[in-house]
């Protein structure tokens, strides 16, 4: 499989990633392939790590009767990581790769790297709000397509305009979040704009509604912006991303230096997300 993805990616592709499903491997077999190649990653959440003897006697994890592994490859122009997942006996599965590959090009297409969260995602109530986050950034990039088309810009001359300096270190740094750092450091990332766009569709609703307000709705471009963010189904969302960071949270309770990473990751996308704005003002 580490062969194959190397030959797939030379083909063109920005990223493959290889589902091992129907292969078997152990612990074992990943070490000999750590071996011949010493720079890839692995990310073993879920698996059983070093001072965890007594779960693996209760799960009969040993060298005599090593417990069996589902490995997926992602292979893209950092390097390779290796996924392990404990393998799970089961005939439900029909469909899941389809659904899987269909979230990924529908980020793709859209310049997301939301992709990388459902990959990170090792339980199903991970994998369901990741796939909600893909949903709603669909759904966001579809309404700004609309305001857009609204505003005589035609969805090719969208695709052909260049990628401004701001776009591209924003992308970057979400990109880099995923793949160099654990999920709970792409959920903050991710997080920190859906919460954000949150609190400001909130705040002006909440000050359009008052007397002699200074918002302007009537005749405002942005009013359906406003309307959007600030609106039921995108709050549905924003309830989400705080439910899965409180649930990350309490889970596994980060340390002070977990917390301080997180809080690093949060002020920086919040800075990006500040010249982004600044970036489309200077524009004008």
């Amino acid at each position: 499989m580490l062969v194959a993805a190397k030959n797939l990616l030379k083909l063109g592709p920005r990223a493959v990633l290889l589902k091992g499903g129907h292969l078997t491997a152990t612990l074992q077999d990943v070490e000999r392939a750590k071996a011949y190649f010493p720079k890839i990653r692995i990310v073993s959440d879920g698996l059983y790590a070093e001072n965890m003897e007594i779960l693996q006697v209760t799960t009969n994890d040993s060298a005599a009767h090593p417990r069996l592994l589902v490995v997926d490859v992602l292979e893209d122009s950092s390097g390779t990581v290796l996924y392990l997942h404990p393998r799970i006996e089961s005939t439900s599965t029909h469909g899941t790769g389809c659904t899987l590959s269909a979230a990924i090009v529908c980020c793709l297409s859209r310049g997301q790297p939301c992709f990388l969260l459902a990959v990170k995602s090792t339980e199903f109530p991970a994998i369901k709000a990741a796939t909600d986050t893909i949903i709603n950034v669909v759904n966001e990039v579809a309404t700004h397509t609309a305001f857009l088309a609204e505003w005589g810009v035609t969805e090719e001359e969208l695709l052909s305009t260049p990628e401004s300096s701001a776009t591209t270190a924003y992308g970057a740094y979400l990109l880099d979040c995923g793949l160099q750092g654990d999920r709970s450091k792409l959920v903050m990332a991710v997080a920190a704009c859906l919460l954000g766009y949150g609190e400001v569709g909130l705040w002006l609703k909440k000050e359009a509604s008052k007397p002699s307000t200074w918002v302007v709705t009537e005749g405002n471009p942005y009013a359906r912006w406003m309307d959007d963010y600030g609106g039921e189904h995108y709050q549905n969302a924003v309830k989400i991303g705080i439910q899965t960071i409180e649930a990350m949270a309490a889970a596994d309770p980060p340390s002070p230096a977990r917390y301080a990473e997180w809080s690093s990751v949060w002020e920086r996308c919040t800075r990006l997300e500040k010249n982004f704005w600044d970036m489309a003002m200077g524009l004008l």
